[in-house]
């Protein structure tokens, strides 16, 4: 069904698609005529959903077809990010024992001293001479394979006292949250992690791809208040690296990293709960079913709203997450903000 085949005034018209992919092909067809019949802008247009990881994906394919510049104003997760790779991989050394998969997968981060060609000539070497485990990586290099020569053999010297010392940092530490993030810190700073990731920003800046350098700018100070607030909450608590690594991914996978547009001209793509539209023309709201508009609340918490609204009568100043009744009405306000647009 096309939009004008449901006039509701002159105003509104709805659209109905078999699956989200056919509802933006829809949208898309009739942004295309806005913009070419009827003068309209692309900033003067927005879409909103309250199920944005679905339809941001279903966004970026069709537009991309229709040639639609558009923006998806969605936080990111920086899983993927060199630097948090790089700490992933600086834990999995340490807690597997210097194991080959993390010491590699620490050289490769892109955010160490070594170039590549090292980096594959001590890789070749290790497997050829079985070495794993920090007992052989502290040990001198001694061994050389029958083509090798001893001015190979004492470069790939050099190479292990630089890893190792880099690694005496944490020999040292001890077993409380505070000492381990302490070690972390001297780690960090030793690495010149900050003045890497600004180097990382600068050329992103210069290759136009502003969306990833406001990542790389934003990425270094995340991490640190991830460590801050470990030692805040737990800095006395003892636990071993590995349980620290937990804590440490757990923290990693909340972190969001907020991105900023491109250009000026463009679609907006957002979520009705947190996308604040400027002075629009056109909105398209698309997912507009039900579980989705209103949102579910799904399973019941562990506390019932008559247990809920107890607690926030016995005791002044208590905080606690919105009751169902409280979501209801906020969705309420949402809905009325976005049809009043």
């Amino acid at each position: 069904q096309s939009f004008d085949d449901h006039k509701i005034t002159d105003e509104i018209q709805i659209f109905t698609g078999s699956n989200p992919e056919e509802e933006m092909k829809g949208t898309a067809i009739k942004i295309q005529e806005l913009i070419r019949k009827r003068g309209y802008r692309y900033q003067d247009i927005a879409v909103v959903t309250g199920d944005i990881d679905t339809y941001m994906h279903c966004a970026e394919r069709v537009f991309k077809q229709y040639e639609i510049p558009y923006f998806v104003d969605k936080t990111q997760p920086i899983l993927l990010n060199p630097f948090i790779e790089y700490m992933r991989a600086v834990v999995s050394i340490l807690a597997d024992d210097y194991s080959y998969e993390g010491m590699f997968r620490y050289l490769k981060s892109s955010l160490t001293d070594f170039d590549r060609e090292e980096i594959d000539y001590l890789e070749n070497y290790v497997l050829a001479c079985g070495i794993k485990g920090s007992r052989q990586w502290k040990r001198r290099f001694i061994r050389k394979t029958s083509s090798m020569e001893t001015e190979e053999l004492l470069a790939l010297e050099a190479l292990r006292i630089k890893i190792t010392s880099d690694f005496g940092i944490f020999d040292t530490a001890g077993k409380t949250v505070r000492s381990l993030a302490d070690a972390f810190y001297r780690f960090i700073f030793r690495g010149k992690m900050q003045d890497r990731l600004a180097a990382y920003e600068e050329r992103l800046k210069e290759n136009g791809d502003l969306a990833r350098a406001k990542e790389f700018a934003q990425v270094y100070k995340q991490v640190m208040d991830l460590l801050d607030k470990l030692v805040e909450l737990l800095g006395e608590e003892e636990m071993t690296i590995k349980e620290f690594g937990g804590l440490l991914d757990a923290g990693f996978d909340e972190i969001r990293i907020g991105v900023i547009p491109g250009g000026t001209d463009y679609v907006q793509v957002g979520d009705i709960t947190r996308t604040r539209l400027r002075k629009i023309k056109a909105l398209f709201f698309v997912g507009v079913n039900d579980g989705i508009i209103p949102m579910s609340n799904g399973i019941g918490g562990i506390i019932s709203d008559m247990d809920r609204q107890f607690l926030m009568d016995l005791a002044e100043g208590i905080t606690l997450a919105p009751s169902a009744r409280m979501q209801a009405y906020t969705q309420r306000l949402y809905l009325y903000m976005v049809m009043t647009k």
